[in-house]
């Protein structure tokens, strides 16, 4: 199983490739672009990793994705209210 690991934070945007649950590679946009603490969609990254492995998007078995609002902060502040109704 190989999976895509996408994190898109206000900085450090990066990606990896894991391969049976081992990491194969990761890095961070900025070591690409050169720009310190790059942040958005890591697409530079992602094209890096892709090619470090030989690998193309069909060769993706799933793709996981992380940021600091995931789930969005509304959702994670009112989680414990959500709870109590329940």
């Amino acid at each position: 199983m190989i999976i895509l690991g996408i994190s898109d934070g206000q900085h450090d945007a990066s990606a990896c490739i894991l391969k049976d649950g081992k990491i194969l590679s990761a890095v961070n946009e900025e070591r690409i672009t050169r720009i310190k603490l790059k942040g958005g969609a890591p697409i530079n990254s992602i094209k890096y990793v892709l090619k470090k492995n030989n690998l193309q998007v069909k060769d993706i078995d799933f793709v996981v994705y992380g940021s600091i609002l995931t789930p969005p902060i509304f959702a994670r502040i009112f989680r414990g209210v959500q709870n109590e109704e329940e």
